[in-house]
């Protein structure tokens, strides 16, 4: 497990801050926290039986209500057993008997110590409903179609007994069905260390029957005992009150005593106590242990023959909410260990025991605070749950100082004194941190030692690069204006303050940014030539840390300080920073924080009159999303921007003005320009237009300062010429429409109007500008198989375009950012071909560090794990957010209940530290707040298949079942969100998330999602997230859960899928797994060098070569005629020695990186051999295509090619290439790969499958 929390004596920054160990003088948080354990206890009481709302059940069975913590009867299994074995193993797994605990004691135990095991069970009774009951209670009405659906594409089918003779007849009502608990007193059995001995003697566990008379007894007297049916009713009719009979209480009485005899249904229920010991010689310890083994068993109808089959009354042999707890007296608990944890200093790696069918958790005692070491014993846990503490940035008032004071407001001194405290406060760290090396690597291995000492010198590393920063602000009053003006903007915007890992990153970077200028600018004044000075440009920089820690804000500082750098040094056009996202969504969310900042940063370089073109924003996300060309398909999207309201809503990419910070924005079209415009209607805001550009031919025009994308668009390069300006590449700027790549504006003539033409007076020749000197790469982690292996072929053709347009003088920095990765170091090498600093390196304690800590009192998310046994899985989802819905509304209806109910809960912080107030009308307010919070449910599905099952699951039964219990249930309103969702949509779910208090605004209660939430979504309202399955990536999990807990504390529901052996792993070992989640991050799967991906890529990096440098520099050449991406132009170039084969293929083994790779062929040991069969697979697709590319029969007549009747062209990329069939042409996007098979099973496969399954 984790290591406890460190004490308040520890070193500073080995700890969470004084102030932490506090109650904080706001009760926001603490009453938040409490309603959410309050919440998050109801919903596990109403899955397993437990607490005073369960004594009685209405309306469901008890085995699909309290399907978390059952045990079925036998009689299934062993009668499946005796009919065909194979099903033994299967049905086991599904719907265990059995439950227990195996845990470790001293091999020579004193024989007068104990260990006393106690099994806890409970059962149902059935009874008939009283009068009122029948009135006033209903059924669950449960959907057979949807409950039996085929949903996943695995093949994994969800299915059940389904009483299809529940549905309501004509004139009759269903029998509300009625059961009462009843709990078990059971006898606690002890083992004394010489039982323990006589154990070890025997062969087979000890068998212990438990008594159950006095709960048979109790369930004797349940008033109104349900009975049997009378001959001649079926059980059917017998279901069926008619309407007649409610009347009043005699007429129903007089029904039920027509249709049931007087003999009652009686429990069935059998269990007993079984008890195994065996000798344990582990190699995880130096130490002999015995394992105990405890378990429960249901043994009613383990001889099914003599049984009694309970039929549809399957309450009658089933135990509920079933446990068995062991604690030591006399000798200590044994702990099972990791090896792997050996190696990890941060973790403790103790497991006190490991579950059956269950979980474990520890037992203590009165100690105050434990630690691993102190527990007395080992409990199963059908539901267990793991609690993770809130991740908070260190920001300590005597070390970082406000933005107004790097800003420069109080003068030039004061910056420097605040950096320089940092400074000095970063070396005190590093000697807090050496100070517990000892603490923290006692009894690991020497590899966990060597981790130690390399994280203290990676965190010395980042000390040193801060420093660097400091003398180069000091040296270079270009850099320290950059600097102060960067503070200003983002104090303008709001923000107080730096978080403490922001504000290094930022000082840290910007010697590589000096470092990259002094390529090309002589008036850099540092000298990084001296050896003095430390810079990281040629490495990509990693910025991880959790999801809403502020990585988005710490490299958006870094652009920030860059562009105003950029203009003070002179570039008065062009890309600052090119940002990259995997998923459409991510660019989306992102877009707004971006345009805020560069918003005020415009603002200041009006003010201190720093030229150049106005800083702006650029989205460049695809044709799905945004238009790519101005008019298309005869559809001119200027005029529909500005007269079609639904394009205007579906083109509104920022709806909040970024100079005023009003929902004031609106879209329009100006055809004179050839601009869709984002403008502000704000009467009191200074900006009309907004600079914002949304089209990819805006974006290719005008250039701008910061290009928010979606990755799938650097494919692009190999097939639109005009992208060339966005790395600087420009001739000319029109007045009316921008910069082009060529000797004349590029607008698209035919969506302008009159006025809007242009001609040679209104173009200025314009020298070209330098690269972005940021590529940025969020969510990195994302970046995995062909789609990785496709982009990083693009990433090092940019690296080696940027070569040849600056004949080597600049190097684009690499940041990327993410919250989970492992193998970080490999995956940039295959991405890059770069070294990599991971930033901020861990600290000495997890969570504990420099840069941030975790709270030891504030819980940010408690995780909640659950496995379905008697129902299955969609049965069991529903019941989960169903249940938390009617938690929720029932808390809305009854505050003063939940008021209570915070009175009993377990929680670091108190009532008082909620500070709810006393007066009854205050609290009912306080609460409401709260409870808002917490109305919000996320239902997250692996697959679109599921999120479609679970839209049907929401509509024909939590809604249908919430609705027939009326008051005060109110059915909810769920939104779909998956990959196939318009970005429109999206936006509008967003809004309502977000302004649901706004009168006229749609509430929203649960998302049904899909993996695209996991990145991106940042609403402080989502709470609650329930998980159909563990995901495939423990990454995936998350970054999917991180969705909930961000401002309030949140729950993360897991439920299990039974069939599958990694979520029962997982499930019996959840503490662990929750606790270990970062060492269980997967590697990010990624082959630079497959030959699939070699083949899909390369025509577009040919293509890109054309495109971007050759037709550059060749349009205005005397001796070429035609454009070079053009059959004739190519062919001239090529005769001409214009574009020679060597040259050219020297770009493209550049591009690839060939030289640079770290390739080995398979049982060879030249490391060079590898690098040659590269070489030899890329020449050889090389050959292909410079053939195809002079080959005669790939051109077609021109009278062919100028017809605009047809799509014919003698365009390289998508003429020529397309015609031969030798060569593939550029992909469109990264995932333009073959068509994939689908792979289906046969009619006899699916047979056995489903045979398996019922």
């Amino acid at each position: 497990m984790e290591r406890s929390p460190p004490q308040q004596s520890a070193p500073r920054f080995t700890r969470p801050p004084d102030e932490a160990y506090e109650p904080s003088d706001d009760p926001s948080y603490p009453r938040h926290q409490l309603v959410n354990r309050a919440i998050t206890d109801q919903l596990i009481e109403r899955l397993t039986g437990r607490g005073e709302v369960s004594k009685t059940l209405y309306g469901a069975q008890p085995s699909n209500q309290y399907f978390a913590g059952s045990l079925v009867s036998q009689y299934e299994y062993r009668e499946a057993q005796a009919e065909d074995d194979t099903l033994q193993n299967f049905s086991d797994d599904l719907s265990p008997f059995t439950i227990g605990v195996k845990f470790r004691i001293p091999a020579d135990i004193e024989d007068d110590a104990t260990v006393e095991i106690t099994p806890n069970a409970s059962g149902y009774q059935r009874r008939f409903p009283t009068f009122s009951e029948q009135l006033n209670e209903s059924n669950d009405k449960e959907n057979a179609d949807v409950l039996l659906e085929e949903a996943e594409p695995d093949g994994d089918t969800d299915s059940e007994d389904i009483d299809f003779e529940q549905v309501d007849a004509d004139g009759y009502e269903q029998l509300t069905r009625v059961y009462e608990r009843i709990p078990f007193e059971l006898d606690t059995y002890t083992l004394t260390g010489s039982d323990v001995r006589t154990l070890l003697d025997g062969n087979n566990p000890e068998k212990i029957s438990l008594d159950l008379t006095d709960a048979l007894q109790q369930a004797e007297g349940v008033i109104h005992p349900f009975r049997e049916v009378k001959d001649g009713v079926g059980e059917g009719t017998a279901n069926q009150v008619p309407v007649q009979a409610l009347q009043n209480k005699k007429s129903f009485q007089n029904h039920l005593n027509d249709v049931y005899t007087s003999t009652t249904i009686d429990p069935l229920w059998q269990a007993r106590l079984e008890l195994n010991a065996r000798y344990d010689s582990p190699n995880d310890s130096d130490e002999d242990y015995i394992t105990v083994t405890a378990r429960l068993v249901n043994t009613h109808g383990e001889d099914f023959e003599n049984a009694i089959d309970p039929e549809y009354e399957d309450w009658r042999s089933t135990l509920f909410d079933v446990g068995v707890k062991a604690e030591l007296d006399g000798c200590t608990l044994g702990a099972f260990k990791s090896k792997e944890i050996e190696d990890e200093y941060q973790y403790e790696g103790t497991i006190h025991g490991v579950g059956e069918n269950c979980a474990v958790e520890p037992v203590y005692g009165d100690t105050e605070d434990p630690s691993p070491q102190d527990a007395i014993g080992v409990r199963t846990e059908t539901v267990p749950t793991y609690e993770q503490a809130k991740y908070l940035s260190r920001n300590p008032a005597d070390i970082v100082a406000p933005m107004e004071v790097l800003a420069g407001a109080n003068g030039r001194g004061e910056v420097f004194d605040a950096l320089e405290r940092i400074a000095s406060t970063m070396e005190d760290a590093a000697e807090d941190y050496r100070e517990i090396k000892g603490e923290m690597t006692t009894g690991k291995s020497s590899d966990a030692e060597d981790d130690f000492d390399d994280a203290v010198a990676a965190f010395e590393y980042e000390h040193k690069r801060f420093e660097a920063g400091i003398e180069c602000l000091r040296q270079d009053e270009r850099a320290y204006e950059s600097f102060t003006l960067c503070n200003e903007a983002f104090d303008n915007l709001g923000f107080d303050r730096w978080r403490m890992f922001q504000i290094v990153f930022i000082v840290m970077s910007i010697p590589d940014m000096l470092k990259q200028a002094s390529g090309v600018d002589d008036d850099v004044g540092v000298d990084f030539e001296s050896g003095e000075m430390t810079d990281s440009l040629d490495a990509a920089d990693i910025i991880y840390f959790p999801t809403g820690g502020g990585k988005t804000e710490a490299y958006l500082g870094v652009v920030t300080f860059t562009a105003f750098h950029d203009r003070l040094r002179g570039k008065e056009y062009g890309m600052t920073a090119f940002t990259k996202f995997p998923l459409r969504f991510l660019s989306l969310q992102q877009l707004q924080r971006a345009a805020n900042v560069l918003a005020q940063a415009e603002l200041l370089r009006r003010k201190h009159e720093l030229g150049g073109e106005e800083f702006s924003i650029g989205y460049l996300v695809g044709k799905q999303n945004t238009p790519n060309k101005l008019k298309e398909e005869g559809q001119n999207k200027l005029l529909k921007a500005k007269r079609d309201e639904d394009v205007q809503a579906n083109l509104l990419y920022v709806d909040e003005c970024p100079f005023c910070q009003k929902e004031t924005v609106e879209i329009t079209g100006d055809r004179e320009r050839g601009r869709i415009i984002h403008q502000c209607t704000n009467d009191n805001c200074d900006e009309h237009e907004l600079p914002i550009y949304i089209s990819d031919r805006e974006v290719y025009r005008y250039s701008p300062t910061f290009v928010v994308s979606t990755i799938d668009k650097i494919s692009i390069i190999g097939m639109q010429r005009r992208m060339r300006t966005l790395f600087g590449q420009a001739k000319i700027r029109c007045e009316k429409h921008g910069y082009a790549g060529e000797s004349e504006c590029v607008v698209q003539e035919s969506a302008i109007l009159g006025d809007g033409h242009c001609s040679e007076e209104d173009w200025e020749e314009v020298e070209p500008a330098e690269p972005p000197s940021l590529l940025i790469q969020d969510e990195l982690h994302l970046l995995r198989e062909e789609f990785g292996a496709f982009d990083s072929h693009y990433e090092t053709f940019l690296q080696a375009y940027n070569d040849r347009v600056t004949d080597g003088n600049w190097s684009m920095k690499v940041v990327a950012a993410t919250a989970t990765i492992e193998g970080a170091e490999r995956q940039v090498r295959a991405l890059y071909q770069k070294s990599s600093n991971i930033f901020p390196e861990k600290g000495p304690r997890l969570r504990q560090s420099f840069y941030a800590y975790a709270d030891p009192i504030r819980k940010q998310r408690k995780m909640v794990g659950a496995i379905p046994r008697s129902v299955s899985r969609t049965y069991a989802i529903e019941k989960v957010h169903e249940e938390y819905a009617r938690v929720i509304q029932e808390y809305r209806d009854d505050t003063e209940k939940l008021f209570q109910d915070l009175q009993r809960v377990d929680d670091p912080y108190s009532l008082n530290d909620a500070d709810i107030p006393a007066d009854s009308q205050e609290r009912e307010e306080a609460l409401q707040n709260v409870l808002d919070d917490y109305e919000v449910q996320v239902s997250y599905h692996y697959s679109k298949d599921n999120t479609d099952l679970m839209m049907r699951v929401l509509r024909t039964m939590i809604n249908q079942h919430l609705n027939d219990d009326i008051e005060p249930y109110t059915e909810l309103q769920g939104e779909l969100l998956t990959g196939e969702t318009d970005l429109g949509d999206v936006r509008e779910i967003m809004r309502r998330l977000l302004n649901h208090d706004e009168e006229g605004v749609d509430p929203v209660h649960m998302l049904i999602a899909t993996s695209m939430i996991s990145h991106g979504v940042d609403i402080g309202r989502l709470n609650f997230i329930g998980f159909f399955g563990l995901p495939r990536q423990t990454a995936e999990y998350i970054q999917s859960y991180s969705r909930v807990g961000r401002e309030w504390p949140g729950t993360v529901f897991m439920l299990h899928n039974p069939v599958r052996v990694r979520d029962r792993s997982y499930y019996t070992r959840f503490q662990q797994y929750q606790a270990y989640q970062d060492l269980l991050v997967e590697a990010t799967p990624l082959e630079r060098w497959a030959e699939f991906a070699i083949q899909c890529t390369i025509p577009g990096i040919f293509c890109a070569g054309l495109l971007q440098y050759y037709d550059f520099h060749l349009e205005d050449d005397p001796g070429t005629s035609g454009r070079i991406y053009m059959f004739d132009g190519f062919e001239e170039a090529a005769r001409g020695g214009k574009v020679s084969y060597d040259e050219l293929f020297e770009f493209v083994t550049d591009a690839y990186g060939i030289d640079e790779a770290d390739v080995v062929s398979a049982g060879d040991d030249d490391p060079r051999s590898g690098v040659e069969l590269y070489r030899k697979q890329i020449k050889e697709e090389f050959d292909r295509l410079w053939d195809a590319c002079l080959d005669k029969e790939n051109r077609i007549p021109d009278s062919r090619a100028n017809d605009p009747n047809t799509d014919e062209n003698n365009f390289i990329p998508l003429g020529v290439l397309e015609r031969d069939d030798s060569v593939r042409t550029p992909m469109r996007n990264l995932r333009d790969i073959d068509e994939q098979l689908t792979i289906a099973l046969d009619s006899d496969t699916s047979r056995l499958v489903k045979e398996y399954r019922e």
